[in-house]
């Protein structure tokens, strides 16, 4: 990377939020000025800034503090992508006669791409795209799921938002994005595209010594529904250890979240009855986290496995800082299920089935043999098996076997092979 001072790079990106204001971005500034760059940011004006910064951060107030006026260019962007096109004719005004050596585009929605791409035409210089989230990751109505009314018009804007982004991804000169899964979707608009995972702030996310009466299991950032992180496993452990009277005396699982991630983990604690252990406090600021870490026993990790409508592809930055105060990961996904079955019980009872476990948050994958003796067979093994170690099956995961005879033999047979203790329920 240069070290010439003389090098600029004007940043566009969507706007610093809560609660840890876009730590990629910051990062990615940081470094930038640490190796001699000049660095200009341009972003959305959201609410007041609580972070220290090395570098200028312009911000360009779009929506008043009216839900009318809201409302309305919320409806003008809907039809003719409205925001992108205020953001752009400001961020250009802003910019004046200023020269760049590159254009970072850093965002999850498209606002801030058709500025970084008009500036970057305009001074022929280079244009990088970074794509910290997108749509396609995760499953539709996540983000919505209590606003059921929404859902139409959501999924609409959403196609919008994606095919407008995909404009200025194709025209970039290079994209980067956090995971294998992003970069190989990326892959279909733009081949020069790169993994930069999510990192942390290693300057104060370092191991500290503290001693404290508790243990702890704490939690920091946003809680959301189910279909993106799934708790289920925690809840399931801690009613277990409650019902059968091995919940240490000073137990305690902390929130550090908002109201909305509030109320969803009271929901479940109560459905588990250990609304006893759970503390919550508000948002802390972002050079707060690591003295809270620190205090804690265990980082929990709230995640979900991967489906084919998602999510994908999640590398929360939340990991890599319990990695940075060398604590302890808890990490929580869904369980999944293989369910083995043969062609004349499957069209009976294998829906039914799966309509049960998807209504406990268990993800279900099938295999359909031929009804007959000679399933039972090398070959037939062998599939199955490889499907356990495609999708990652852990000893918590189950093998479900829909059926008698054949099916109950070789699914019992290679669960056994596959991982000593992984869980094998009969079906017959």
């Amino acid at each position: 990377m240069p070290t010439n001072k003389s090098h600029r790079i004007l940043v566009v990106a969507d706007a610093f939020g809560k609660p840890a204001y876009t730590p990629r971005l910051r990062f990615w500034c940081e470094y930038l000025v640490a190796q001699g760059w000049q660095v200009d940011v341009y972003t959305e004006q959201f609410e007041p800034l609580p972070f220290e910064h090395s570098y200028p951060i312009v911000e360009i107030p779009i929506f008043k503090n009216r839900s009318l006026d809201w409302f309305f260019k919320s409806t003008l962007t809907f039809f003719f992508d409205w925001k992108s096109r205020f953001f752009a004719k400001e961020v250009r005004k802003q910019v004046g006669s200023k020269s760049y050596d590159i254009v970072l585009a850093c965002t999850f929605p498209s606002t801030p791409l058709r500025a970084a791409y008009g500036i970057a035409k305009e001074q022929r210089i280079p244009l990088h795209i970074d794509l910290r989230d997108i749509d396609e990751q995760t499953p539709t109505n996540q983000y919505i799921a209590h606003f059921k009314w929404r859902l139409p018009l959501f999924q609409l804007f959403r196609s919008l938002n994606i095919r407008r982004r995909n404009t200025f991804i194709r025209r970039a000169d290079s994209l980067s994005s956090v995971s294998p899964w992003h970069v190989a979707f990326l892959h279909q608009w733009n081949k020069n595209t790169h993994l930069i995972y999510n990192g942390y702030d290693s300057s104060i996310f370092v191991p500290q010594k503290v001693v404290t009466d508790t243990f702890s299991i704490t939690y920091t950032g946003r809680i959301y529904d189910k279909a993106l992180q799934d708790l289920s496993l925690l809840f399931e452990a801690l009613h277990q250890m409650h019902s059968s009277c091995q919940i240490p005396e000073k137990l305690v699982v902390e929130w550090y979240t908002d109201v909305v991630g509030q109320k969803r983990v009271m929901h479940w604690a109560q459905e588990s009855g250990t609304t006893s252990l759970m503390k919550f406090h508000p948002f802390v600021q972002t050079q707060d986290v690591p003295q809270i870490l620190s205090r804690s026993s265990i980082v929990l990790v709230a995640s979900q496995k991967s489906t084919p409508k998602g999510p994908h592809g999640i590398m929360t930055t939340k990991f890599f800082e319990a990695l940075g105060v060398e604590l302890d990961r808890l990490s929580f996904a869904g369980r999944r299920s293989l369910i083995v079955s043969d062609t004349n019980v499957a069209p009976l009872y294998l829906e039914k089935l799966r309509t049960v476990l998807n209504g406990k948050n268990i993800v279900t994958d099938c295999i359909v043999l031929p009804a007959g003796e000679e399933s039972k067979s090398q070959d037939n093994a062998m599939m199955i098996l490889t499907k356990l170690i495609e999708l990652n099956f852990k000893r918590s995961d189950i093998v479900i076997a829909l059926g008698g005879g054949v099916i109950g033999d070789i699914s019992g047979y290679v669960a056994s092979v596959y991982h000593r203790g992984l869980n094998f329920l009969q079906i017959p």
